[in-house]
């Protein structure tokens, strides 16, 4: 879990547009995960359906590269959102509770 509140200041100086965030991903990761969606969808690939095949690996190459990329990344983008989120909030709530806790103000010596 992430332990800090970075992110939130980065997405601040993004949205003022002082920085670029850009996430990428491993592309020998990105290819492993390619050729395993090949294996599954792939039919006979010894047999006549050579120009089937040459069109389901184009489908998925399109797919990983323009669609499920792009929803992992937001999805990744979202997900250390929260934690940051979730940690400002904790600080917070501990913040308080001490601050609820204290003793009421006095201004007599003992």
């Amino acid at each position: 879990m992430n332990k800090s509140d970075l992110y939130l200041d980065i997405l601040q100086c993004e949205k003022a547009g002082l920085v670029t965030v850009n996430f990428t991903i491993d592309p020998v990761k990105q290819n492993e995960f390619k050729n395993w969606l090949m294996s599954l969808y792939m039919q006979d690939p010894e047999g006549s359906t050579d120009q089937w095949n040459i069109l389901r690996s184009e489908i998925i190459q399109l797919l990983v590269e323009k669609l499920l990329m792009k929803e992992l990344i937001a999805e990744l983008r979202d997900e250390i959102k929260e934690q940051a989120e979730s940690f400002v909030i904790a600080k917070c709530k501990e913040t308080y509770r001490r601050l609820l806790m204290t003793g009421p103000f006095s201004t007599k010596d003992p």
